[in-house]
């Protein structure tokens, strides 16, 4: 498991990286002499200088604000992939229904669970749709 870095450790790390640059033959070069005085680890210190570069517009790639976007992004795409599968199933499970009583609402959050679907995503998805859950 990756050991978290102080933020200030990263600030001065990015600080040197534009001070010495122009000091060293390439990119891996000045990466490895950050990551030697400051006690990181060469890697982490080469990904911490190309994703500067990628910020500052100098190389290609997705900046660090897109990436954030990009994650929250996909985070609400599988929510509602989640949501529209349960609501199939639903459809399909209640059919006729307008009221279903509380064992079938029941015998259908069991379902969905065995299906792999949390518990409170199939559970808010139906009172997101009026249908009365209460818990066990």
């Amino acid at each position: 498991m990756p050991k978290k870095i102080d933020a200030a450790v990263k600030e001065r790390a990015l600080r040197m990286f534009a001070d010495h640059r122009p000091e060293y033959p390439s990119d891996t070069a000045l990466a490895e002499a950050v990551a030697r005085k400051l006690g990181i680890g060469r890697e982490t210190a080469r990904r911490w200088l190309v994703q500067a570069d990628v910020n500052a517009g100098t190389r290609p790639g997705a900046t660090s604000d897109e990436q954030v976007e990009l994650k929250r992004l996909r985070a609400e795409n599988r929510r509602l992939r989640e949501d529209m599968e349960i609501l199939k199933a639903a459809t399909v499970f209640f059919a006729g229904e307008l009221d279903p009583p509380q064992p079938l609402i029941m015998a259908f959050v069991d379902d969905m669970t065995a299906q792999g679907h949390p518990v409170e995503s199939t559970c808010r998805v139906l009172r997101e749709q009026g249908c009365p859950v209460a818990a066990r």
